[in-house]
Order: structure tokens, then C-alpha cells, then sequence
């Protein structure tokens, strides 16, 4: 367990100095066989695609709720012209009441699709690894303020939540045209196996501060489950509980497994405009191989609590690997948790969207996205506007404005270049966040190469704006 809270504590540093699964830009783009993760109804423009092995599809999102830059500019005072110093407790501000990051990466070692009759059949392979975190303001109130003054009494919300899933998802595909083509209806089933997880299911705790005799009283109900199926976590005897793939063999071996489903419908209102749904990642994996649990003991009960002694912690002569692995046995032993070895279940991050275009002239499409996913029982919605051409036979441009995690500043820009069967694309949701990490709040882009085949040719020469 140690090793994996290390991992993950480093994955969401990196996050804060650049910066969730979501597919705005990409919805409308119906050059892009790719498109098909968005709405699995939607039928690609090509007889058929296969998308070049291991380079198809490299699907990057990195997020976190936006921070107020003003927030931090009214903590710098001034006590002399001359001075500047940093009041702390004024960066309370900078956070809100929940504060969200998130880091996922999605590739594709096979993906392919093929049109039959009035039919699209599809199927992929790809390593999906999904790192949230949810942390509450009461934390970076106490670190930033104290338990003491207008705080004595005040009960903080320590309820950190943190998630990390790795799988291989095995998918195939299946959409076709109803109602003389006006309706397609498109479904992908996906067989799971489940790599390792960290799971918060119960991340309730508190910590209290007594008014009267300044006690220190900790409750909480907490329950974090793991598995790791490279590695057997729930031997006492083994010391490496964060363990890789070796080889690409290995991220097929596990007994952990599970199913998912994708469900997407597209309708035209009339020759100009279009609605669509699609609801993603419906499904479960079961983890019943290498697990461990650890969880409160007494939940709800209040626990004195006598602090971590830093002195001893940072006066040994180890690594700081070891005085980590100190702090956390500590806090294990203060909070009074217990351990065992139960398999648990964890769901794949559902998510939906609600679309809609409008054909403004002919080859050229404005459109409208609503999005929102699932994450420790609070929905993260975005909303984009986006413009959709297609050009010619060889370039297709999108380009789109979002809302997402209380940022404004989301330019996105989607394109696809076809050099004969050769296809390359490129499609963000935040083109400045692409190129330059540590500025933005929001980072995503997916790119790759497809090989396409009888692509329809919709669109005559010089037939642009």
C-alpha cells in the first residue's frame, strides 16, 4: 500500500504543475474513425479503417479545477514599499468548497472497422489507465490557517478521495441505419481486464480541535480497496506492491475481469439537423485476485489523536522513501485501521453526452455538446460549441469552444489530412493547453494514424467557404 500512495501522491504533483475522459471536439468530427469512442452509433465516412498498430490512437486528458490567480495576488501584502510577504492564510481562498484532478491516458493497439451492408462492425484492444482525486477545502484550510483561533471547535472535513484503474479493454462494435436512414442506433460490448486499482469507497473523516482542553479528536470511516494483478499485494511477505506489466503478454494475464457497454443513437430532424445521445462505460470489474482493503476499525467512533512525531521521522538515517513509509504506518496506527483481503468491484467512470448539429450550408456544421461524467457521487459537466468542415477530400477542420472544471478559455481545434489511404488527425479541446502544460488548467488531445478506405466523397472541388 505504501509504495501505490507514493505513486499516486507523485502522478498528482505532476498534475498540478501542468495541469477528465471527455470527447468534445471530437463528438462532431465525422471524418475521424476515432470518432466512434464518443457515440458508438455513429458510421465513419470509409468502407472500412484500420487503425495503424499501437500509433492509432494516444488519447491524453489532464484536468483539475480551476484555481483564481486574483486569490492568490490578495495574499501578497505589502508592509513597506519596498516588501512584499505572503499572507497564508489568505490561500484558503484559492480553493473551493471540493477541488478535483484528474489524469487519464487511453491507447489503442488494434483498431479496425468494416461496413457491412447498411451495417458498421468495429473492434479494438486498449490499455485505458484512469488516475481522479477529490480534495476537500477543509483540508487546505487547516494547512493554511490552523486548528487554532476562530478554527478551535470548527470539525474539519478530511475526506480525501482518491481513484486509479488500469485495464485492457477487449471491444466490438456494432451500429446500423434504421427508418429509411434516419435513425442509427450503434452499441459496443467490452470484455475487461482489470490490471489495478485503488479504490476510496468510504472516505468519510474529520478532524476536531477541543475548545476547551485542545484535544485533537480524528473520526472517520474510511475504506480504500487495491489490487494490483501483476504482483500478489496480499502476501505479507512480499515487499513490491506496485508492480508493471513486463511484457505486453502481461496486460492479457490477469483473473480480474469484467464487462462494460457503450450505447449511442443519432437522428436526423430533417435534412439540416441532427440530435444524438450517448451514454459510455456502463459496466464493472471484478477484483477478486492479489487485493487488500484497509478500513476503519471503529467507524464514527472519535479517536484521540496524538500527531505524528516529524522529529523522528526526519532524524533517520534512511531514504525518504522510509521516513514516507514511517508517516504512513503512523497514521495507520492513529486512525485505527484495520486490514484484510476481500475481492470488491469498481465501475469504468460513466459518462454521457447530448449533441446536436445544424448543416449551415452544405459540408459545413455547427454544433452544440452537453457532457458529464461521474466521480465520488458529483457530476463534472462541460458544454461546447463547435464549427465542423469539411473541406475537400483531403482536409477536414473542427473547431470548437468549451466549459469545463470553471474554465472559459477552452479553444479547441480538430483536423484530419488524407494522403491517399494514409490518415493522420490531431483533436484537442484546449489547443493552448496541448502546446503548453504548465499554463492551463485543462490539457487533452488525441492523435494518431489510420489507414481508410473507400471514404465517401461528399464534397466537389473549390466547394469551400
Amino acid at each position: 500500500m505504501r509504495k501505490i500512495f507514493v505513486y499516486l501522491i507523485l502522478t498528482s504533483a505532476a498534475s498540478l504543475n501542468a495541469l477528465g475522459q471527455q470527447n468534445m471536439t471530437l463528438y462532431h468530427m465525422t471524418t475521424s474513425p476515432q470518432q466512434l469512442y464518443a457515440n458508438p452509433s455513429f458510421i465513419p465516412d470509409a468502407e472500412w479503417f484500420i487503425g495503424i498498430p499501437g500509433a492509432s490512437s494516444h488519447h491524453y486528458n489532464m484536468a483539475f479545477t480551476r484555481l483564481d490567480i486574483n486569490d492568490f495576488l490578495n495574499a501578497v501584502e505589502k508592509p513597506a514599499p519596498d516588501s512584499s510577504v505572503l499572507n497564508v492564510s489568505k490561500l484558503t481562498n484559492l480553493f473551493g468548497e471540493n477541488n478535483y484532478m484528474g489524469l487519464q491516458y487511453n491507447l489503442d493497439l488494434i483498431h479496425f472497422g468494416l461496413k457491412v451492408k447498411n451495417s458498421y462492425i468495429t473492434g479494438n484492444i486498449s490499455v485505458h489507465n484512469n488516475f481522479q482525486m477529490n480534495v476537500p477545502g477543509d483540508l487546505f484550510k487547516f494547512l493554511f490557517e490552523g486548528n487554532g483561533g476562530k478554527n478551535l471547535g470548527e470539525e474539519f472535513d478530511f475526506g480525501l478521495g482518491i481513484d486509479f484503474l488500469e485495464y485492457t479493454e477487449i471491444g466490438i462494435g456494432y451500429a446500423t441505419r434504421l427508418l429509411d436512414d434516419r435513425l442509427m442506433i450503434g452499441a459496443r460490448g467490452k470484455f475487461i481486464k482489470g490490471l489495478a486499482a485503488l479504490e476510496t469507497q468510504r472516505n468519510d473523516i474529520s478532524f476536531y480541535t477541543d475548545p476547551n482542553d485542545f484535544t485533537l479528536k480524528v473520526r472517520s470511516d474510511l475504506r480504500f480497496n487495491m489490487a494490483n494483478s501483476y504482483t500478489d499485494i496480499s502476501d505479507p511477505n512480499n515487499n513490491d506492491d506496485w508492480k508493471t506489466p513486463g511484457s505486453a503478454a502481461d496486460l492479457f494475464r490477469t483473473n480480474n475481469t469484467g464487462w462494460g457497454l457503450d450505447l449511442g443513437a443519432k437522428m436526423k430532424v430533417n435534412s439540416r439537423i441532427e440530435i444524438s445521445g450517448a451514454i459510455n462505460n456502463l459496466g464493472w470489474i471484478n477484483w477478486n485476485k492479489h487485493t487488500k482493503n484497509y478500513f476503519s476499525a471503529n467507524p464514527g467512533a472519535y479517536i484521540e489523536y496524538d500527531g505524528v512525531d516529524y522529529k523522528e521521522i526526519f532524524d533517520t538515517t534512511g531514504s525518504f522513501k522510509e521516513a514516507f513509509e514511517q508517516v504512513g504506518d503512523s497514521l495507520k496506527k492513529q486512525l485505527a485501521l484495520d486490514s484484510s483481503y476481500a475481492g470488491f468491484q469498481t465501475d469504468l467512470r460513466p459518462e454521457f453526452y447530448i449533441g446536436g448539429t445544424l448543416e449551415v450550408i452544405e459540408n459545413h456544421r455547427a454544433g452544440i455538446l452537453f457532457y458529464g461524467s461521474l466521480y465520488q457521487h458529483k457530476l463534472y459537466p462541460a458544454f461546447t460549441l463547435s464549427w465542423n468542415s469539411k473541406l475537400n477530400n483531403v482536409v477536414a477542420l473542427s473547431a470548437s469552444y468549451t466549459l469545463i472544471h470553471g474554465t472559459y478559455t477552452n479553444i479547441g481545434l480538430g483536423f484530419t489530412l488524407n494522403g491517399g489511404p494514409v490518415q493522420f488527425y490531431f483533436v484537442s479541446d484546449n489547443l493552448f493547453g496541448a502546446f503548453d502544460v504548465r499554463s492551463s488548467s485543462v490539457v487533452n488531445f488525441r492523435t494518431g494514424l489510420n489507414l481508410t478506405f473507400g471514404r465517401k466523397k461528399e464534397v466537389e472541388p473549390g466547394n469551400v467557404f
